[in-house]
């Protein structure tokens, strides 16, 4: 996997700039690609369960190939890694309902908010 060059620099200037970083669903893999070798923390959902309800739980892994931090969240959670500035949340990650994934990234959107 490798991250597009643009992105690459958009996410290097946010984090240098201490600037507050929100990823849901599959984007936090972005994150570990480029920032995991820094130990970032973040979630993709669940590593593990029900393969009905999480279908891509396996991406969890994939974060922590790339020296991430996997922290679990359903889809009410969100985790903040406080160092780094970046809120992630699961949302579409779990075979959740449409009101649940739209409370999820509100609360990803809340927590790059209150680290403003």
């Amino acid at each position: 996997m490798e991250v597009d060059a643009d992105l690459a620099r958009v996410l290097d200037d946010f984090k240098g700039e201490s600037k507050p970083i929100g990823m849901c669903c599959i984007a936090p893999t972005i994150l570990a690609k480029r920032f995991g070798a820094k130990g970032v923390n973040l979630t993709v959902g669940m590593s593990g369960g029900d393969e009905d309800v999480w279908p891509y739980s396996g991406a969890a892994g994939a974060c922590e190939a790339m020296g991430a931090k996997h922290t679990d969240a359903d889809v009410e959670e969100v985790v903040v890694d406080l160092e780094n500035k970046i809120v992630t949340s699961p949302a579409y990650m779990k075979n959740a309902e449409p009101h649940e994934v739209h409370g999820s990234v509100g609360r990803m959107i809340k927590g790059v908010m209150d680290l403003i």
